[in-house]
């Protein structure tokens, strides 16, 4: 037998269901000739990166989204910046600029320091005011149907639509809840609306705690 003198610290999956998937698809392109997919799949592989999005700009004028002439812009989940920023400058042809809001400089192979950028999506908070009916006997309570939306939150990659439908169908699943009456969206739990919730291409939908989810019993 064994006895323990300390609490255990339990270990984490290597990947979530939906950040394996996420990965799978970058390695599938790994084998491309798109530099841009080639990017994309070279940065998926560095440790704890959960989801990876480049653009480019091959044009000889800044883009709409400000991209300079013959660019790149990696938009990068997860990761340790230094790490990201060594694989990108090594993945990236020569003459080809990066771009992005987070810079990282990286020593090249004549150990000449380059400044290397890219983008980290920035979370945008949203507020899910719910009106539920539950069996009075079996109701799993706020905690359990709070911790069931976020895990809606939790697979959203950056640009993705809060989707009210996915929402209904994880609170509905938990044992107890008869009917998901409404589910409201937005930036505060006054100005919720009986909408999805849209974010640009450079943010991603976050519900950071419980206090980010209302639940009302109707």
């Amino acid at each position: 037998g064994v006895t323990n003198t300390e609490a255990a610290s339990p270990g984490l999956d290597a990947d979530t269901d939906p950040v394996l998937r996420r990965r799978a698809e970058a390695e599938l392109q790994g084998a491309g000739t798109s530099p841009a997919e080639a990017i994309r799949a070279a940065l998926s592989r560095v440790p704890l990166v959960s989801e990876v999005v480049v653009w480019e700009n091959g044009g000889d004028t800044v883009d709409a989204d400000g991209r300079p002439p013959h660019s790149v812009e990696a938009m990068v989940t997860g990761g340790d910046n230094a790490a990201i920023a060594a694989v990108l400058w090594a993945a990236k042809a020569r003459g080809i600029a990066t771009y992005g809001s987070t810079s990282v400089a990286v020593a090249d192979a004549q150990g000449q320091a380059q400044t290397v950028r890219f983008t980290r999506p920035a979370d945008v908070n949203v507020y899910t005011v719910l009106q539920v009916s539950v069996n009075p006997r079996l109701d799993p309570g706020d905690a359990s149907i709070q911790a069931a939306v976020r895990a809606v939150y939790a697979t959203l990659g950056a640009g993705e639509l809060v989707r009210r439908a996915a929402i209904n169908c994880a609170v509905l699943d938990l044992r107890g809840v008869t009917n998901v009456r409404s589910v409201r969206l937005g930036a505060s739990s006054s100005a919720a609306l009986n909408e999805d919730f849209a974010v640009s291409a450079r943010q991603r939908a976050a519900s950071p705690d419980n206090s980010y989810v209302v639940v009302q019993r109707v």
